[in-house]
């Protein structure tokens, strides 16, 4: 009894899911009015004016109703070590399956699945060089994962602007 409970509850948290994904991905008639696909952000903080900068980018994803869907942030480590990607998906992910990226059409990288809260489930990795020059290159930041009914959902992340903002947060 237990399990069928535990069913139904991912199967109703499973459709709200794929359909925010759906409408995050698939353009609606009339799209040649709307305004640009977002950008990219930048923004940097400090604890005082001795303190070094603390530099992000971010982008967020969605619906045309305003709905979040999901959020890219990379953080500029001051130490000049990797940057870091964070990764914010909905919540109704199949975890199993965890989350991945690709630039373009590229190979599937893994990120590290960290947590799932209300806000939704965080996911990061180190970005090597490689990985950024991809992206400075690229077109498209694809976020994939699977929903509670295994089937796989891409939020597909535009990377206009990205150059522009990774230089400014350097």
């Amino acid at each position: 009894m237990r399990s069928l409970a535990i069913f139904a509850v991912l199967c109703l948290a499973a459709g709200p899911l794929a359909a925010v994904a759906q409408e995050a991905q698939n353009p609606v008639a009339g799209a040649e009015d709307a305004p640009p696909p977002a950008s990219w952000a930048t923004r940097c903080v400090s604890g005082g004016r001795a303190e070094p900068l603390d530099c992000s980018i971010s982008q967020r994803a969605v619906t045309q109703q305003g709905q979040l869907v999901g959020a890219v942030s990379i953080r500029m480590l001051p130490d000049g070590a990797d940057p870091i990607m964070v990764v914010t998906a909905p919540l109704g992910l199949y975890i199993p399956a965890g989350i991945s990226y690709a630039i373009d059409e590229g190979t599937l990288q893994p990120l590290q699945l960290r947590t799932c809260e209300r806000g939704g489930c965080v996911a990061d990795i180190a970005l090597s060089a490689n990985a950024l020059e991809a992206m400075r290159g690229g077109q498209k930041l694809n976020i994939l994962f699977q929903d509670g009914t295994q089937r796989t959902v891409t939020l597909p992340m535009s990377l206009a602007g990205f150059t522009a903002a990774i230089e400014k947060a350097r």
